[in-house]
């Protein structure tokens, strides 16, 4: 991977030098010193990569206004895997700069299987009979009532299994919703639980 880069170098957080043109400037990340790390790729191939990377996070809002070089304000980092391959560099989040994964932080998310995590056929059973006395997305019905509701697709852990693993197969924690509210409701506790405490009292009406 080393002679895929010309140089790398450090500036204060923030802070990008501006041009014209297609961005060729790998700069993306925030590393434990607080300063940002430009990567310049030597490769063309690799270098076109990031380019049609680059374009493709330009076209979100949030970035657009701020121009490809000023992206590592936000201390933002970005996987390209998916435009360069196995040949694609990428800061991690550890400050280090690595190829298809980063080996020192990849096993802390990935270390454990799905029956680990506590999603065993004991789960998978009770989510299924819980999802079919609940057809309708609860949180759904609360907001719109029962003709605008969705149907229910997954089941939603209140507080996650990963924070309190003891509410893993406990009901009082469990919501049945389709997959936009699962979205809404994920790291909300109190949204989570403001629709059980309606659900529990008005659903079946």
């Amino acid at each position: 991977m080393a002679d895929l880069l010309t140089n790398a170098t450090t500036s204060a957080a923030g802070t990008g030098a501006s041009h014209s043109g297609p961005c060729t400037v790998f700069v993306r990340g925030t590393i434990a010193s607080g300063a940002t790390v430009t990567i310049e790729v030597a490769d063309e191939d690799v270098s076109a990569s990031y380019v049609k990377a680059d374009e493709s996070i330009m076209r979100e809002s949030r970035f657009a206004a701020k121009g490809c070089c000023a992206l590592n304000a936000y201390g933002t980092y970005y996987w390209y895997e998916r435009y360069g391959g196995d040949d694609a560099v990428k800061l991690c989040k550890c400050g280090a700069i690595v190829g298809r994964r980063c080996e020192k932080c990849y096993p802390q998310k990935h270390d454990r299987t799905t029956k680990q995590r506590g999603y065993d056929n004991k789960h998978r059973v009770a989510s299924e009979r819980y999802r079919v006395e609940h057809p309708l997305c609860e949180r759904c019905v609360m907001i719109g009532g029962v003709e605008q509701a969705n149907v229910t697709e997954h089941m939603h852990h209140i507080v996650k299994v990963s924070d309190a693993e003891q509410l893993r197969m406990r009901s009082d924690n469990w919501l049945g919703v389709c997959v936009d509210c699962h979205e809404t409701l994920e790291n909300d506790v109190a949204q989570g639980m403001k629709v059980k405490q309606w659900s529990l009292a008005n659903y079946e009406q």
